[in-house]
């Protein structure tokens, strides 16, 4: 409900935010906390960032903490708008490539890291006959065939045929 929010709440809610990279950790009118991925346990990045800080002019003070990643600044919000203040701080640590990326969830990480497991359990098992993805193909193969001969409706056997060719030979290796 936007409607009941205070300034710096809705202020905090359109700041730039990008997980696993810059995160608005807190906002209240002139201070925010940033967590910055590149920053953990880094003096190299802290060295580098801290003459650029000392140039922008609303910036009244700072703390960053490499140990947790985390940068503190107080500024004067009259100057400088939050999320200017943010974007520059972007463009100084050029993470514009790193926000652009696309990023894998951890859920599909564990998903892939899964399948591969079972591949290779499937292909040490058969010798080396068979994969995950040739198994799987089979299978759709298999019942296709079992849909056509006993006429049964979804999926259709063609489409489980088509999906086993497209597995193995249509699809890409």
């Amino acid at each position: 409900m936007i409607c009941n929010m205070s300034t710096a709440e809705l202020k905090k809610k359109i700041l730039p935010n990008f997980y696993g990279v810059i995160e608005t950790v807190h906002y209240t009118p002139g201070r925010v906390r940033l967590k910055i991925e590149i920053l953990k346990d880094s003096l190299k990045t802290k060295e580098y960032l801290e003459p650029f800080l000392e140039k922008i002019n609303p910036i009244e003070s700072y703390r960053i903490n490499p140990v947790i990643g985390t940068l503190l600044i107080k500024f004067n919000e009259n100057l400088i708008e939050p999320s200017i203040l943010i974007g520059s701080i972007i463009k100084i640590l050029n993470l514009e490539e790193e926000i652009k990326k696309d990023k894998v969830s951890k859920i599909s990480e564990i998903m892939k890291g899964t399948i591969k497991t079972i591949n290779h359990s499937i292909y040490n098992n058969t010798y080396g006959i068979l994969d995950a993805k040739s198994m799987l193909s089979l299978g759709f193969l298999g019942l296709g065939i079992y849909q056509i001969k006993k006429k049964r409706v979804l999926p259709n056997g063609i489409n489980l045929i088509w999906w086993a060719y497209n597995n193995t030979l249509g699809g890409k290796r």
